[in-house]
């Protein structure tokens, strides 16, 4: 009778614990990728002077969004669905930039930098407003308005690495990268997606860098450099990001990339239904 107890409770245990096993279906199959944590701030107002001045309209906010969910796309795409630039939140503080706030280079462009130039605000600042610490955040995108009218004014971004043994630059909450793009009117129609894309490969680079791994991606700077053909620019950035290894990619540092395991129901290497810009699900292919 005891022995009889017991195979009784090892096939309650065995419908308990594992169905499938009981039934027959193996496991549902899976696929890992990385999160690269990423918050996007968008300053919609820069006053120059009282007469030159950037206002973004609404749908001029809306159209930055829609350029950073494109570069992210084209970068989940570029990786082959192994490293995702995590979206965490689209941030729009609520000031106005003014000339004593950003930095003014020799050649008279300006750069917004993330520490303090006034003494009062800062990125850095309107990350802990919005609720973010050190450690939450790997990579900066800072998007902010500018006016053609402004001296200086030029069309490019500029990306600081942001780690512990680069100390040319004050850290942004621990070792976040800064990426600071002005965008001018116009330009939302145009390639600011491509920017983003071509910046925030800098800063994936200068991870992977930091993560132990210096020759994981050429510099966005140097396609030349690259040991495949590519017919342009997105080209090259696609294929820089391909030549990273899955074993760099997930070897990151674990504070700057999070590994992830989700479904992957037909091993085809694109999970089923996961939290990223393109999945089975969404593309209409789920084979389940």
């Amino acid at each position: 009778m005891k022995a009889l107890t017991t195979v009784a409770l090892m096939v309650v245990a065995i419908v308990l614990l594992a169905p499938e096993a009981l039934a027959g279906q193996p496991p549902t199959p899976t696929m890992q990728y990385v999160d690269i944590d990423t918050v996007v701030l968008i300053y919609s107002k820069f006053y120059y002077t009282e007469t030159i001045r950037m206002d973004f309209s609404a749908a001029e906010i809306q159209a930055c969004k829609d350029a950073a969910e494109a570069a992210q796309l084209l970068m989940w795409r570029g990786s082959h669905f192994e490293a995702n630039l995590n979206i965490l939140e689209f941030v729009e503080p609520d000031r106005a930039l003014y000339e004593n706030q950003v930095f003014r280079h020799g050649n008279g462009s300006y750069m917004l930098y993330h520490w303090s130039l006034d003494g009062e605000h800062s990125v850095e600042s309107d990350l802990i407003d919005a609720g973010y610490a050190d450690g939450d955040i790997t990579i900066t995108v800072s998007l902010w308005a500018w006016n053609t009218g402004a001296n200086g004014a030029r069309y490019a971004g500029e990306c600081y690495p942001g780690t512990k043994t680069n100390p040319a630059y004050p850290h942004l909450l621990g070792d976040s990268a800064h990426v600071t793009i002005p965008v001018t009117s116009g330009q939302h129609t145009q390639n600011l997606w491509g920017i983003i894309m071509h910046e925030t490969s800098h800063a994936i680079d200068s991870k992977l860098k930091y993560s132990g791994y210096p020759d994981a991606m050429i510099s966005p700077d140097r396609p030349n450099q690259f040991d495949r053909w590519m017919d342009g620019g997105t080209s090259f950035l696609y294929e820089n990001l391909d030549a990273v290894l899955w074993s760099e990619w997930s070897g990151m540092y674990s504070w700057l990339a999070t590994v992830q395991t989700v479904d992957d129901t037909d091993e085809d290497g694109v999970p089923d239904n996961a939290n990223v810009p393109l999945n089975e699900v969404s593309f209409g292919s789920d084979k389940r």
